[in-house]
């Protein structure tokens, strides 16, 4: 958290940027109008939103529709705010958790302000029928300093309900457990792209035990917000709004771990949590550079098929999930590392394989695919116990020429291991081997069901 964080005071922008940048918003009606501001500012303002008018920009892009906001008068909504600050509406870890509110900053040591962050998230939970989660207070501390709708209430609650509802959905469910193990999912999830991307670094962490849960929870409950000074998460959340991706948040924390990779590897384990917790992009400029190189990771080199299965199990975890997308989740929660599917292994798709077919025999000679070479992994099929510590010479020397065979394709091309699609039988081929190439930091493995 920043406990140091000065007064921001932005800078006036350019006047002629400013205008244009108006002039968009005041065109701005239809879909298609907001398709082009959206253009608009990522190409002529390089995706930094004017301080002056940034809270009508985020009305447009979260689809905050004015006409419905303002059906409620101001009178009708303050009664309704302070209602909704009751007992039996987390009142007491609502109060506690506003006094904790950024407090380097005088604004949040006004008791006015204070007030209004207590009646505003009560409002929402009472509304939403959540329970209040720590967190929904720095969600909101955003929204509350807009330069030009901060001092209105109900855009502010406006605002704050359609980011919520577009970008951590998963906290909307009225069941409290059931926010609490799509956040492990997200986990889970975030985990797999640092073992996808760096398993080097993955496995050092998690040799210490330090897994997402432990450093990352403000990551992703907070978008960054509890971490990050104003100015940042500003820049951090324009670039979100603008990209309307709610997995880039995933990408981007990648991307900042991987920022401090070397001194994560080189410090005393004594100092890692100190480490991972203070991370944190300070500048603008940071943040952009973080940006780009998620962005990178995410359109460039993650298998679509895996970014579909995240979206369905983090973004719409309130919807009823179909048969495909409940068994590739549970192939995930099997699996070492990434998934794929044929469609995003086929040549002319977005990234380029080169394909094992890990199959049993059997299966293989009842069809063979496409493009794929054959791997045969007999030795780890048959060994009795592949738990044990003491593998028999037959199963290492497989395993060993596997990785070897590997390791020339190591940073040229995504290694994709195709198993029977039956967990049992991956268990004692396809995954082993998965888990031993990502030990020997063989990087870009994709496993395909």
């Amino acid at each position: 958290m920043n406990n140091t964080e000065s007064e921001w005071k932005p800078a006036p922008t350019d006047p002629e940027t400013l205008r244009r940048v108006r002039v968009a918003v005041k065109a701005t009606a239809s879909a298609a109008d907001v398709a082009r501001l959206r253009s608009f500012i990522v190409q002529e303002a390089k995706g930094i939103i004017p301080h002056e008018v940034r809270g009508g920009v985020w009305m447009h892009l979260l689809r905050v529709n004015s006409d419905e906001v303002y059906a409620e008068t101001s009178d009708q909504f303050a009664k309704r705010a302070m209602e909704s600050v009751r007992d039996d509406n987390s009142k007491e870890q609502i109060l506690k958790d506003v006094t904790r509110t950024r407090p380097s900053l005088e604004t949040f040591k006004q008791s006015h302000v204070r007030n209004a962050l207590t009646k505003l998230l009560s409002l929402f939970c009472q509304r939403q029928g959540v329970s209040y989660i720590q967190g929904f207070n720095e969600l909101l501390v955003p929204f509350l300093l807009l330069d030009d709708v901060g001092q209105n209430p109900r855009l502010v609650y406006a605002l704050y309900s359609a980011f919520l509802k577009s970008f951590v959905p998963w906290v909307l469910d009225s069941a409290e457990h059931k926010v609490f193990e799509v956040l492990k999912r997200a986990f889970r999830y975030f985990g797999r792209l640092l073992l996808y991307f760096d398993p080097n670094l993955f496995w050092m962490l998690d040799s210490y035990f330090m897994t997402p849960d432990i450093y990352a929870t403000s990551w992703l409950v907070t978008i960054f917000a509890r971490n990050f000074t104003v100015e940042a998460t500003y820049a951090l959340w324009d670039l979100l709004l603008l990209e309307d991706n709610a997995l880039s948040t995933y990408f981007f924390a990648v991307a900042l771990i991987l920022s401090k990779r070397d001194e994560i590897l080189t410090c005393d384990e004594s100092h890692l949590p100190e480490i991972l917790m203070n991370m944190s992009a300070t500048t603008v400029e940071e943040v952009h550079r973080l940006w780009k190189i998620g962005n990178e990771l995410r359109v460039a080199q993650t298998p679509p098929s895996f970014q579909r299965l995240m979206a369905s199990r983090l973004l719409r975890p309130l919807e009823k999930a179909n048969a495909s997308t409940l068994n590739a989740a549970k192939s995930l929660a099997g699996a070492v590392t990434v998934q794929t599917t044929l469609e995003d292994i086929m040549p002319g798709g977005p990234l380029h394989f080169f394909t094992w077919d890990c199959r049993p025999n059997e299966i293989v000679r009842c069809g063979k695919i496409a493009q794929a070479a054959v791997l045969p992994l007999d030795a780890l099929r048959n060994a009795d116990d592949l738990i044990k510590a003491n593998r028999g010479n037959e199963v290492e020397q497989e395993l060993d020429q596997a990785v070897e065979m590997n390791r020339t394709l190591s940073g040229s091309s995504h290694i994709c291991l195709i198993g029977s699609g039956e967990p049992e039988l991956d268990d004692l081929d396809v995954n082993p081997l998965a888990l031993r190439l990502t030990q020997a930091s063989t990087r870009g493995y994709d496993k395909d069901r």
